[in-house]
């Protein structure tokens, strides 16, 4: 039996230490173990506002529990949505990218930072892709869009490279890589309106961007040289047609060749100051119709084949005139699970209505853009609570 000593406080969960006691909730449930080392934003406050207690088990329950839960030494053991930690997610990426446009520090540790959110994003993934995916897509309201690409862009460089190699210490550097990729481009955020008008000189140092993103992340201490190649190829194409050098495919590591589809995808689907987001669907046929030429159609396939011309988070009108959303895409690549979020007439529903888009009238007719469904989002939401 579990002896509840005290309701835990701030003090009690140190950030990036190993927790001295034990977290219960008041029906002795373990939350969290003893030793663990809570490295994620926000999880101590959580612990703290939901009332958990400090506790000792018995010697021969902490014994067995031990034994049977050597790797549960993480902060998933909060039991957090993967929908929410995947949304967090997104604003511990921001908070790193200003770090490090700001002057380096010997304080901040970017590379342990950036490592962390990269394992953290590989574990979400592994955990429930389509609710990382439908997270990240759904989350372009706020006026700096940047982050969301870094970490769409990280999912889906990782969920291409990860069908021909299953070694998270090979594919973390890539997913690194992608989580920083462009951080020497939030200058040009909030500059010129369109990129045509740019000036010769603004133009230029867009091309040379990577070179500068690398020069940045050296100045705060990042040292691995896969990493590194990969954010600095990155905009490098098999046909040579791309910068900062015009490396062709025999000349590019395979990884730099998927973040560049990763990049390329991300930038289409995720709105910014100069223009709306492309749909995923049409983002999937422009990118396949450049097979060859600016991605490799090997690397265009797998995209497609995990997710799909509907991905997770998509918004779509049926035939019926309700509008839906897409939860989950299925293996056959033609029925995926599908929420009804608002009526024929634009009245958002209280709760999501799974529907079989097998029978004729709830069959997908188009897509639709996030901005015409904005009054459902917090029923949209809902369907991701549980997972």
């Amino acid at each position: 039996m579990v002896k509840l000593l005290r309701r835990a406080s701030l003090s009690d969960l140190p950030v990036n230490k190993p927790l001295e006691w034990s977290i219960y909730d008041a029906n002795n449930n373990l939350i969290l173990r003893k030793g663990i080392v809570i490295s994620m934003p926000g999880v101590a406050e959580k612990i703290v506002h939901r009332g958990y207690y400090i506790g000792e088990p018995n010697p021969a329950e902490e014994k067995s529990n031990e034994a049977a839960n050597e790797d549960e030494r993480d902060e998933w053991a909060v039991r957090e949505p993967v929908f929410v930690l995947a949304t967090e997610l997104i604003t511990s990426i921001s908070r790193i990218h200003k770090i490090v446009l700001s002057p380096p520090s010997n304080l901040s540790r970017i590379e342990d930072l950036v490592w962390q959110r990269a394992r953290q994003l590989i574990q979400l993934l592994k955990r429930n892709s389509d609710a990382v995916l439908a997270a990240l897509y759904l989350n372009q309201s706020s006026r700096e869009t940047r982050p969301v690409k870094h970490v769409l862009g990280a999912a889906v460089a990782y969920l291409i490279a990860v069908q021909s190699c299953d070694d998270d210490a090979q594919l973390l550097p890539l997913v690194c890589a992608a989580l920083t990729r462009d951080i020497s481009l939030y200058h040009f955020d909030h500059t010129s309106s369109h990129l045509e008008i740019m000036s010769d000189h603004e133009y230029s140092r867009i091309k040379e961007h990577t070179v500068s993103a690398v020069r940045m992340l050296r100045k705060h201490g990042i040292h691995d040289e896969a990493w590194l190649r990969y954010v600095y190829e990155h905009h490098e194409k098999p046909d040579g047609s791309g910068y900062p050098h015009g490396k062709k495919n025999d000349e590019l590591h395979e990884f730099s060749m998927i973040l560049s589809l990763a990049d390329t995808y991300a930038g289409m689907v995720v709105a910014n100051q100069r223009r709306s987001g492309i749909l995923p669907g049409n983002s999937l046929k422009e990118i396949f119709v450049s097979k060859g030429s600016l991605c490799l159609e090997k690397h265009i396939s797998v995209l497609i084949r995990k997710i799909g011309i509907f991905p997770p988070g998509s918004l779509v009108q049926l035939n019926n005139g309700e509008v839906g959303i897409v939860k989950s895409y299925c293996q056959n690549k033609k029925n995926p699970e599908v929420y009804v979020v608002s009526d024929a007439k634009g009245f958002p529903k209280a709760d999501p209505v799974l529907r079989d888009i097998r029978q004729p009238e709830f069959a997908i007719q188009s897509s639709i853009s996030l901005g015409k469904c904005k009054v459902a989002m917090f029923s949209i939401k809902k369907i991701w609570q549980e997972v």
